[in-house]
């Protein structure tokens, strides 16, 4: 990590400094989103790794800083893009919760692929 000498700054240069540091991170958040949008959507299988634990499920909506995952479990969770992986392989569980949560799309695969 990259040590600043922020000793002989002042308040308002400290101030500043903080602006500054938030701009940078506003801009990377979007930067993060904009991304996220164009590789995942909603109805798109995802994965992420809490602590140990990894969790799988279905996007459901997208908000200003954070992605709405249903997990196979049935939570409803706010997970940042950068944690999300896309899953291109989804398993019969996860087709299931995908059809549960948006009960339209289940009828219409089912007409494309009883084709």
């Amino acid at each position: 990590m990259v040590k600043f000498d922020i000793e002989d700054l002042s308040r308002e240069g400290l101030l500043e400094l903080n602006q500054q540091i938030c701009e940078r991170m506003k801009l990377l958040e979007k930067e993060e989103m904009i991304k996220a949008s164009k590789e995942l959507s909603i109805g798109s299988f995802v994965s992420f790794q809490n602590g140990n634990d990894k969790h799988i499920g279905v996007v459901v909506a997208f908000n200003k800083k954070t992605i709405k995952v249903v997990t196979i479990e049935n939570y409803k969770v706010s997970v940042p893009p950068a944690y999300l992986r896309k899953i291109t392989k989804p398993s019969k569980k996860l087709l299931k919760l995908k059809a549960e949560v948006f009960p339209d799309i289940a009828v219409f695969l089912k007409r494309i692929f009883k084709k």
